[in-house]
């Protein structure tokens, strides 16, 4: 995006960019397929909605620190969202 808006636009498309590690599961492994523990964004959207996905990966990460899904984060955040709603 960044040269892309250099070549087409001529300016610099962003001032500051955040950065995460790796998505991980419960247990702090890496999620992969061939382990299994992947999880369906999808699947987490039809049920849930957006919100609460983009909320549970947000909930206490840390600029360039790995995150650590779990089910528990999409409940405290499908909570958190209701109050809203």
């Amino acid at each position: 995006m960044y040269f892309q808006s250099l070549e087409f636009m001529d300016e610099i498309p962003f001032k500051e960019v955040l950065l995460h590690g790796l998505v991980r599961d419960a247990q702090g492994k890496k999620m992969s397929k061939s382990l299994g523990n992947g999880i369906d964004p999808i699947a987490i959207i039809d049920q849930y909605g957006s919100d609460v996905l983009k909320m549970a990966l947000i909930f206490n990460c840390t600029p360039g620190a790995d995150i650590n899904f779990s089910d528990e984060k999409i409940q405290s955040a499908r909570l958190f969202i209701n109050k809203f709603w």
